[in-house]
C-alpha cells in the first residue's frame, strides 16, 4: 500500500505502530474491543492518508491470511462475549449443553478418558441420541 499525499509518516517506520499501540492501551483501560479496533483503523487512515475504499482494501488483502484472520476474529471475539452475556444466550447455551444433552455436571473424578467421556454422557453416542430425540420432539 503506498503512502498518500497527506500521511502523516513519510516512510515505513515504528511510527506505524501507534494504532496498535492505541488498541491495546484501550483494552487494558477496559474500553470494548470493538471501540478500539475502531479507533485503531481511524488512526491507520490518517496517518496513512488513504482514503477508507484504499485501507478497506489493504485490510480484505491482509486477512487473506489464516493467521490475521484468527487474530481479528480473537480481538473482536470479547465484544461477542459481552453481547451474547447481556442477552442471555451464553446462559442459554449452557443450560442446552449441560441439561438437554445430558451432561453430567459432577466434577473432581480422574481416570481414562473415553470411560469419563461416557461416564459424564459425552460419548459420541449419546450425544447423537440426545440430539435425535431433541429434534423429534
Amino acid at each position: 500500500m503506498e503512502l498518500g499525499s497527506w500521511s502523516i509518516i513519510q516512510a515505513p517506520s515504528l511510527l506505524a505502530l501507534i494504532p496498535l499501540v492505541v488498541y491495546i492501551v484501550l483494552v487494558f483501560r477496559g474500553k470494548n474491543n470493538v471501540s478500539g479496533i475502531i479507533v485503531g483503523i481511524f488512526l491507520a487512515v490518517l496517518m496513512l492518508g488513504q482514503n477508507l475504499k484504499a485501507v478497506s482494501v489493504g485490510l480484505a488483502a491482509s486477512l487473506g491470511s489464516s493467521t490475521a484472520l484468527i487474530g481479528m476474529i480473537i480481538m473482536a471475539g470479547a465484544g461477542l462475549d459481552v453481547l451474547m452475556s447481556e442477552a442471555g444466550v451464553s446462559r442459554t447455551m449452557v443450560y442446552w449443553i449441560v441439561k438437554r444433552i445430558g451432561v453430567n455436571d459432577v466434577f473432581g473424578h480422574s481416570g481414562p478418558a473415553a470411560a469419563l467421556l461416557k461416564q459424564f454422557g459425552l460419548s459420541a453416542e449419546n450425544i447423537v441420541a440426545q440430539a435425535k430425540a431433541m429434534l423429534n420432539q
